[in-house]
């Protein structure tokens, strides 16, 4: 295999990536994410591919990151669920041709299934993937919880509209409960342009799925982006108060039931820490959970070396509860400017 550098403007080699891509359903190695994450936040992509015999058989989506405290990184892929090498057999030659890339020094790669050899990982966080049923009547009896399925009977009951769609209306009240939710979070927010540069790079197949009280408000709303056979699912928002009344449930059904219309065969619910709430919820769904393997790599002359390293959110985890009780302004505002550097 040799490895090579994709050239963005070519067409026809970003077909030809594309289609790997979505054969294998990989959403996130798609080369669209190259505009909304330079758009967004201005990262350089770095897109690598291994060919053999004149076609491709392997991909590694990167991204130079210039740090905020000065140097570079190169990340697989910032701010998504995951990216990595598809197809990782041969993972050792992308890290020689890397060695020449200067900015390369640092290297984060957030690996979905496949590892990258004997390399020492994070391994505390899956990707819950969701086979989905043929028929809407058939999205109940998929649950293999009883708990779930008398639950999400009990919450569709709830007298809530239901919204789809993707025009420039949605998109407001979709940022406001979304930026409530990462206040809720302790997490600082992506700036509403991140969401709009989403929109931009994949159109229709980008909606927002949201439920809304008769005389109120939106009071849950998620985003999904279909890719191939696949249903993606970067965003599922329920306040804290919908919570308790298990509108959660109503939500996820009605993504489901969405992807079954669509004639999708499989439903991404993202990614979760081992033995979380949300773990435990997603697979009561019915959710396999897939690993994932984050890896923290450090250039040497012989060669890269893993490093142990906290995830941002172990890192930030006593500052979460800070942010979450800081005014709405503050961290609407702020968090925005601070997120570009948290992934």
């Amino acid at each position: 295999m040799i490895v090579k550098r994709l050239d963005l403007e070519d067409i026809a080699a970003l077909a030809r990536w594309d289609a790997l891509a979505q054969t294998e359903g990989r959403l996130y190695h798609c080369t669209r994410w190259a505009r909304v994450l330079a758009d967004a936040y201005g990262f350089l992509p770095l897109y690598l591919y291994g060919e053999h015999e004149g076609e491709m058989v392997s991909l590694f989506p990167l991204f130079l990151v210039q740090r905020l405290l000065g140097g570079w990184e190169a990340v697989s892929i910032p701010h998504v669920e995951a990216g990595g090498v598809l197809h990782a057999e041969d993972f050792q030659l992308y890290l020689d041709y890397l060695r020449g890339e200067p900015r390369a020094g640092k290297l984060t790669i957030l690996q979905l299934q496949e590892p990258l050899g004997n390399l020492a990982a994070q391994d505390n966080e899956v990707i819950f993937i969701k086979e989905l049923p043929k028929q809407e009547e058939e999205i109940i009896p998929s649950i293999p919880s009883a708990t779930s399925r008398n639950i999400t009977r009990q919450a569709l009951r709830a007298p809530l509209e239901t919204i789809i769609g993707n025009g420039e209306d949605l998109w407001p009240p979709f940022y406001t409960l979304y930026l409530a939710k990462m206040r809720e979070f302790g997490t600082p927010p992506h700036g509403l342009r991140f969401f709009r540069a989403l929109h931009t790079a994949f159109g229709d197949q980008c909606t927002v799925i949201a439920l809304k009280e008769p005389a109120g408000g939106w009071v849950a709303a998620a985003l999904v982006i279909g890719f191939g056979a696949t249903l993606f699912c970067p965003a599922l928002l329920t306040g804290a108060e919908q919570l308790k009344q298990k509108t959660g449930y109503a939500l996820t059904f009605q993504v489901m039931a969405y992807g079954v219309r669509k004639g999708f065969t499989s439903l991404v619910l993202g990614r979760s820490e081992k033995g979380s709430g949300t773990y435990r919820y997603k697979k009561s769904l019915g959710g396999i959970p897939a690993p994932l393997y984050r890896y923290h790599l450090r250039a040497t002359p012989n060669g890269y070396r893993a490093l142990e390293s906290a995830t941002v959110k172990q890192k930030y985890r006593r500052l979460a509860t800070v942010w979450s009780r800081l005014p709405a302004p503050v961290t609407d505002h702020l968090g925005p400017v601070l997120r570009k550097w948290l992934y």
